[in-house]
């Protein structure tokens, strides 16, 4: 009696690559996540140089207008002030870049306003702070002017 050892090898070599197959796609999901964290800490990184610059226009904005483009990170700017569910790390009046964001209530000017942000970037300061438009997305040339308090607002092109 013959044994017929082509079947053997072949269920043989199919899990190998069965098993290369696998590997391959956990190696590629892997650099997947790693990639995604380094892209998530440069965003994180961004959105403090940027509302680092944001509060140096804004003192200066207490002598005469600024203008400033806002280029990253790629999400929404939004406003928090006294009174209102605002994210953890925002004491009192806030600007921070969301990184969850719920759109869910519009503020006084009637646009749509960032109500629920537990993952954000913030910088605090002392006086109220307003963004006309509710929320600012980059990129786009921003104006700030002081009155009683900071008033951001989008610059209209021309």
């Amino acid at each position: 009696m013959q044994i017929n050892k082509k079947g053997f090898l072949l269920g043989e070599y199919t899990l190998k690559v069965i098993i290369a197959v696998l590997v391959l796609l956990l190696l590629f999901y892997l650099l997947f996540v790693l990639y995604g964290s380094f892209q998530d800490n440069q965003e994180r990184e961004q959105a403090k140089s940027t509302l680092e610059e944001i509060a140096i226009k804004m003192e200066l904005a207490k002598n005469s207008p600024q203008k400033i483009v806002l280029l990253n990170p790629k999400r929404e700017l939004s406003y928090w002030n006294k009174g209102e569910k605002r994210p953890v790390n925002c004491e009192n009046n806030c600007l921070c870049f969301c990184f969850d964001s719920i759109y869910s209530h519009e503020d006084m000017f009637g646009n749509s306003k960032i109500s629920d942000c537990d993952d954000a970037i913030c910088k605090n300061f002392n006086e109220k702070v307003i963004i006309e438009q509710g929320s600012l997305r980059p990129v786009v040339e921003i104006s700030i002017k002081y009155n009683e308090g900071y008033i951001i607002s989008e610059v209209e092109n021309e």
